[in-house]
């Protein structure tokens, strides 16, 4: 794993290594991350209202989706992953000669 692949609490971690990108484990699939995004921007928000520190400048699921590329599994969904995610973070991924993928 890369370091990009977890989100830090802090800009100093992020800022530093631009162009790294993490790859999530495929054996996770990827139907876990519209609403993970979805959850990081909600508690960005809510978080942000009481606590001065917390920047709003861009929304925790954008920097997510430039850091972090997913690999779906073989029986989801890919289209319906690509409307609702940047399309950028899905990626090709084989588990050859295995026949689940």
């Amino acid at each position: 794993m890369l370091p990009r692949d977890h989100v830090h609490d802090g800009e100093e971690h992020c800022d530093h290594c631009d162009e790294l990108r993490g790859i999530h484990r495929g054996e996770h699939s990827a139907a876990w991350l519209p609403g993970c995004l979805t959850a990081l921007d909600a508690c960005q928000r809510a978080f942000a209202r009481h606590d001065p520190n917390i920047h709003q400048d861009e929304p925790l699921s954008l920097q997510v989706c430039r850091a972090l590329t997913v690999v779906p599994f073989v029986f989801e969904q890919v289209g319906d992953l690509i409307d609702r995610v940047d399309p950028g973070v899905i990626a090709f991924g084989t588990d050859h000669p295995h026949s689940e993928g």
